[in-house]
């Protein structure tokens, strides 16, 4: 996989900080990962659905962590960073 990326990191760079900019300002990971895509060589391709696959990931992880807080707020556990 290393030799098939491109010689220029500065073209990997751009390609992740605009899929996660864009997946910020649109809120849909699908969308701004294929619209990003087009504009970058194909094969970087799959870093790109790796990095959507990941943030997926990571916000399912984040939506468990929220769901198993609610109730200890709920039940009069102190919190005391809200």
């Amino acid at each position: 996989m290393v030799g098939r990326l491109p010689a220029n990191d500065a073209t990997l760079i751009v390609m992740l900080v605009g899929i996660s900019s864009g997946i910020g300002l649109l809120g849909n990971i699908w969308l701004a990962g294929i619209f990003m895509m087009l504009f970058f060589p194909m094969n970087l391709w799959l870093v790109a659905i790796l990095l959507m696959l990941i943030w997926l990931a990571g916000q399912q992880i984040s939506n468990r962590f929220e769901k198993i807080r609610q109730p200890m707020k709920a039940g009069g556990v102190a919190d005391d960073r809200d």
